[in-house]
């Protein structure tokens, strides 16, 4: 957004935060202060593959009416939702995203105590079982690197991707849905969703919104980075890095640290090219 007055990106001149409500904010700020014992636990490299299910595929609204109440259905029963999934699916895979493993290795260069999961590890078993165990405490910082929706008809299936395999394996689709990500035991300081449109949500009766955020909150996170829209790998990948190095290697707080790497891109540090907003803008911070 550019001030009309003085012409110039109001990130430029005022550090830029947002919270989800004012009641959410406050009780963010009244937190106690958490000691972890390590500092990112990072998820990336996800392999997807189509799914075997032969629901039959989305073409009316009737359709969709009749898959929300059998999304409903299984859910309370605690049923995996390959077969909703599957509804939707399209005639190829979602595409293999090479940037989410560079970044993550990138990550565990750059920040000590630091632990990655690839691959075969970028499961919802594996992050599932980590809860269950406890584990996820541990980490100061979460981050999330793959594809990520937010489903406009049925809100349940919004989810961030993990790796998706022919079929379910121990009960899991390969989709983080909302509900599943509430229901994680965690504490982190922040979420970094590192994947596009994670910033996005659906307005629902009376103007409110729901969103990923929503159930990264309601997990115990103190904050998120988030994006609006589609980004470039390679300034997502700059945008990354400058933030990681700035908060374990600076100790810059996260908003300030967003705000510095957006002014860098405005003043054309990482190339003339990249000044756009559409390189840097999408990223947002939520949080206290």
């Amino acid at each position: 957004m550019i001030n009309p007055v003085t012409k110039r990106y109001l990130i430029e001149d005022f550090e830029i935060g947002y919270a989800p409500s004012a009641s959410v904010l406050v009780s963010l700020r009244q937190k106690q202060k958490t000691s972890y014992k390590k500092n990112v636990l990072a998820f990336g490299d996800a392999k997807y593959s189509l799914r075997n299910n032969t629901h039959s595929k989305i073409a009316s609204i009737a359709d969709i009416k009749r898959l929300q109440l059998e999304v409903n259905e299984a859910i309370e029963s605690g049923k995996d939702l390959d077969f909703a999934y599957g509804a939707f699916q399209t005639d190829e895979p979602m595409k293999y995203l090479i940037g989410t493993k560079n970044e993550v290795e990138a990550i565990k260069q750059i920040v000590p105590l630091t632990d990655v999961r690839l691959d075969k590890q970028m499961t919802e078993n594996e992050i599932k079982s980590m809860s269950d165990a406890g584990l996820l405490k541990d980490y100061k910082v979460i981050h999330l690197a793959s594809h990520a929706s937010v489903n406009p008809y049925i809100f349940e299936m919004s989810a961030i991707a993990m790796s998706v395999l022919p079929s379910p394996v121990n009960g899991e689709d390969g989709m983080l849905t909302v509900n599943e990500i509430k229901a994680l035991k965690m504490n982190p300081d922040l979420v970094m969703l590192s994947a596009c449109q994670t910033g996005l949500g659906r307005i629902t009766t009376g103007d409110a919104v729901q969103w990923l955020n929503n159930s990264l909150f309601q997990a115990g996170a103190n904050a998120s980075l988030t994006s609006l829209w589609s980004v470039n790998d390679y300034t997502t990948s700059i945008f990354l890095q400058e933030f990681y190095k700035k908060v374990f290697q600076s100790n810059i707080p996260y908003v300030t640290a967003a705000t510095e790497i957006k002014r860098a891109f405005i003043a054309g540090a990482y190339g003339d090219e990249f000044k756009h907003p559409t390189y840097w803008a999408p990223f947002i911070y939520y949080g206290k």
